[in-house]
């Protein structure tokens, strides 16, 4: 069974920093090509979340086999980062993560899932988690399909106000159901 157990105060500093190297590696860098710059990103987004976060081994008949980053927002709380030997198992994390949330008294927690992370990916699958974004990115430096004709133009004042107001509607709409 597997369960999550607190990293000690004094491991901190070094599990952070382990912690913005993974995350520079396999999340920032798609943004950043320069690895130092990667890392200086990921190392400010794990240092402003600090305060607000847990971090987790998660063990198994008391040897450790992943850990994970849990990050407190409001009444909100995130798995932004987990590691597992066998990340298909992630599920099996839930009745933990669950009773985890009720103890910090949020309302939901949630888990981006990103392609190449299986941990959190095989936790995204599990049953009862819905999907609430997506977000996409674009590599520029490589060859790109052609679109079609395409034509931009810039909007009227008069176009820009119809469009801000559909949106609006849109947007509360999609927040609603999410």
């Amino acid at each position: 069974m597997l369960e999550l157990r607190a990293i000690a105060d004094d491991e901190l500093p070094t599990r952070r920093a382990e912690l913005a190297r993974r995350i520079a590696d396999t999340r920032v860098r798609t943004m950043w090509a320069d690895p130092d710059t990667a890392l200086d990103q990921a190392q400010e987004v794990v240092e402003t979340a600090a305060e607000r976060s847990r971090h987790f081994d998660i063990v198994e008949d008391g040897r450790v086999v992943g850990f994970l980053w849990w990050n407190r927002q409001g009444e909100e709380a995130n798995v932004n980062a987990a590691e597992l030997q066998e990340p298909a198992r992630m599920p099996e994390l839930v009745p933990a993560l669950l009773e985890l949330a009720r103890a910090d008294g949020v309302k939901a927690f949630g888990c981006g899932g990103v392609p190449g992370d299986e941990a959190r990916m095989a936790l995204v699958a599990s049953e009862g988690f819905v999907a609430r974004a997506t977000d996409l990115a674009l590599a520029l430096d490589g060859e790109i399909g052609d679109p079609g004709e395409l034509e931009l133009k810039p909007m009227t004042p008069t176009t820009f106000e119809a469009y801000l107001a559909g949106s609006i509607e849109t947007y509360i709409g999609e927040l609603a159901a999410a």
